[in-house]
């Protein structure tokens, strides 16, 4: 829900707490799953390259990976699919009077850039544990 526009978070239903923990869960396996890929992404580099291996090399191969991945998600996902096919099941009920909200493009642009900086923390944390470990 948190990536629906505004208007319409504030037209749905606060979730039941049954669906907070199915969300919780959801997230928590995406963490594993994007945090854990990428570790081992830096690990497999460091082990190509003979064992010893920059913080920076890291850092670029983990930064590339994960901006690759927000771009698909921009084009892909928020403009291929929701700006132009525009299948019914991205769009919430008792929302359809507020298509508008979902082709703001400003609120698009901006989340591929919190993506960017995210993926650049991200990205250093892991790089460090790799390089450490």
């Amino acid at each position: 829900m948190h990536d629906y526009p505004p208007v319409i978070r504030d037209l749905q239903a606060p979730l039941t707490a049954g669906e907070k923990r199915l969300q919780n869960r959801l997230a928590a396996v995406l963490l594993v799953l994007i945090v854990g890929g990428l570790f081992l992404s830096g690990q497999a580099l460091e082990s190509v390259s003979g064992g010893s291996i920059s913080f920076v090399t890291v850092f670029v191969h983990l930064y590339i990976i994960f901006n690759v991945v927000n771009l698909w998600d921009a084009v892909v996902l928020d403009w291929f699919m929701i700006l132009v096919l525009k299948p019914a099941f991205v769009f919430l009920p008792g929302s359809e009077a507020h298509m508008d909200a979902y082709t703001n493009w400003p609120m698009h642009i901006t989340n591929y850039f919190k993506g960017v900086v995210i993926g650049a923390v991200i990205s250093a944390v892991i790089a460090l544990a790799v390089v450490i470990l």
